[in-house]
């Protein structure tokens, strides 16, 4: 007899591995067949148990998977998340969550001390109290997978991060006077602050590391300042810093202006310098002897500065020390290793509705390009997010991001004048041209933009990179972009 009840538990074991196996969509019918069947073995309660338990793992899977969730760093309005929440949420839910700036919980040091406080960029060599540093980091403790469960930060682990506000380059993101925010005082986010918290923070290593799409607001958010070769090639900070202190070049142009660029060249360095003393004069200025500072400490440095020598803040060297202080491109890469997308801009943005309005219509416009080819999306964040039911291919991806790209690219010149650049971190070969996709040939292209967004200008070295399809007139500019 005893023998005989063993046999049969075996069976009932192996019966219940079986049903087990085909829970993911059977679990209601299967739950009515097995109790029916074991409701008088020993086995009955713990296969209630279990299946009541798949059921609810399923459920709670099905909800999380069909959210979103974006990190809001508003430095400005809220259009940009308006335009993914407005293009996502027909069929998903959306949660956003700003990042605390208030002084009790301020993990990205976002303060109202500005890019006007000398040492935000000390003179060469200085490094006193260099970069400012968030002193409390306890938020990012959320996002640790040291200290939390895997399950636990797939439910609050955000999908996109967006940053709103006026960008200056090489230094950060800072609001508007007009739009001081809760805290009723101008907001700062320092690049180099939030760059050295990722070196020293794992929870926040752990959170840039989970987005899956960037989209940085204000001007020059996503451009490149460093030199190409004539023919849009690389040139590593090694290779500028050779040419920078060379005495001229074969066109009789002085070596510092082929890398520092002039007033007149678009994209470079001294362009953006001379560009922010104009418009920026109670800020900034391009003579040292007019920088006002409140007082000056250690060797001299600069601090507490209501008027900055942008010679000093913006310095030529940041072009080739290997910091690359001026290609956001490579910075951002690093920062998000794991992004489908970043989008930003090149040049000038807009701090109103248009910005709200060209991504809205990238998204629509690239959704309609992918449906009228038979992808059958509702949109196109979430494939690239990987929380549809069923994981899109690479191959779909790809499509998808192309076509955003492209889509971003002309949107924005049509909307500014000055276009919109992107980058594929997880997807190295679609962008190993540079931050411009090609648009040489499309109907959509708009003919000024081939001077602003050349179609090959690597930001890094990239095995994937091949500028052998650039028309002649491509391969000849004096100075690339």
């Amino acid at each position: 007899m005893v023998s005989n009840r063993a046999h049969n538990q075996d069976q009932t074991q192996s019966i219940f591995l079986t049903a087990v196996s085909f829970l993911g969509h059977f679990t209601n019918t299967i739950t009515k067949t097995l109790t029916k069947i074991f409701t008088r073995t020993e086995l009955s309660l713990v296969i209630l148990i279990l299946l009541g338990a798949h059921s609810s793992l399923a459920t709670a899977n099905k909800t999380d998977n069909k959210t979103v969730r974006i990190l809001f760093i508003q430095l400005g309005t809220r259009g940009l998340v308006q335009s993914l929440q407005q293009h996502i949420g027909r069929d998903f839910d959306v949660q956003i969550t700003r990042v605390p700036v208030n002084n009790q919980s301020n993990p990205f040091l976002i303060t109202n001390d500005g890019f006007h406080v000398g040492n935000s960029r000390p003179t060469e060599n200085e490094t006193y109290n260099y970069p400012p540093i968030a002193q409390d980091l306890s938020w990012f403790d959320q996002y640790d997978p040291k200290k939390n469960t895997p399950q636990a930060l797939n439910e609050i682990l955000p999908d996109i991060l967006v940053v709103s506000g006026h960008a200056i380059a090489g230094l950060g993101w800072h609001s508007d006077d007009m739009d001081a925010g809760e805290n009723n005082y101008k907001m700062n986010l320092y690049l180099a602050g939030l760059v050295h918290t990722l070196r020293s923070n794992a929870g926040a290593r752990n959170l840039f590391k989970n987005i899956k799409l960037v989209v940085l607001g204000g001007c020059n958010s996503l451009v490149n300042f460093e030199p190409h070769y004539t023919n849009g090639a690389y040139l590593n900070p090694q290779q500028i810093a050779a040419i920078y202190n060379y005495q001229s070049n074969k066109n009789n142009q002085s070596a510092k202006s082929y890398v520092v660029g002039n007033a007149a060249s678009f994209n470079t360095l001294d362009f953006y310098r001379r560009r922010l003393a104009r418009l920026y004069p109670e800020d900034f200025t391009l003579d040292p002897f007019q920088e006002r500072c409140a007082f000056r400490v250690a060797r001299l440095a600069p601090d507490h500065c209501q008027i900055l020598d942008l010679n000093r803040v913006l310095p030529d060297y940041g072009l080739f020390n290997d910091s690359h202080m001026y290609n956001y491109p490579y910075i951002m890469k690093r920062i998000f290793p794991k992004a489908a997308l970043i989008l930003g801009f090149s040049g000038s943005s807009d701090f109103g509705p248009k910005t709200k309005e060209m991504l809205f219509e990238t998204l629509q416009d690239s959704l309609q390009e992918l449906n009228k080819a038979g992808a059958g999306l509702q949109n196109i964040i979430t494939p690239i997010l990987d929380k549809e039911s069923q994981t899109a291919s690479r191959e779909l991806k790809i499509k998808i991001l192309e076509s955003m790209r492209k889509n971003w690219t002309v949107q924005t010149y049509r909307g500014l004048g000055r276009v919109g650049s992107s980058i594929t971190p997880a997807f190295p070969e679609i962008d190993a041209n540079g931050p411009f996709p090609n648009l040489i040939g499309d109907s959509r292209r708009i003919q000024q933009i081939e001077s602003e967004a050349p179609p090959c200008a690597p930001y890094e070295e990239n095995k994937f990179t091949n500028c052998a399809f650039l028309p002649e007139k491509f391969k000849t500019r004096s100075r690339p972009q």
